[in-house]
């Protein structure tokens, strides 16, 4: 293998991980936030959401519950219908992160 050729290859490498970062930050960009995403992340703030929960409802509320995301899209879907209006709405992940529980459920 001459010099040019493997010069040749290094540079198609290059250019190969540069498409495929483009690519990936082009699906990052178009990438809706879906229902299950937001039931995941409602899953892994349970703890202080099921405590407000259990203030403003308290014949309602699950007694423990780690899937406390899937419980309100069954149980309450008006509740988790603002959560996920409010985490759609967010701009990027920490824009959501930033989003208290009273604000989500609320």
């Amino acid at each position: 293998m001459t010099s040019k050729q493997a010069t040749k290859l290094l540079a198609g490498v290059s250019s190969q991980e540069r498409l495929t970062e483009t690519l990936h930050a082009a699906w990052n960009r178009r990438r809706k936030w879906t229902r299950t995403d937001t039931a995941r992340h409602l899953n892994d703030r349970a703890q202080p959401l099921i405590a407000l929960f259990r203030r403003l409802r308290p014949g309602d509320a699950p007694a423990h519950s780690k899937q406390f995301g899937y419980w309100l899209k069954d149980n309450a879907p008006a509740v988790f219908d603002r959560a996920h209006a409010r985490l759609a709405g967010a701009t990027d992940d920490d824009a959501r992160e930033r989003l208290l529980p009273t604000e989500l459920i609320l």
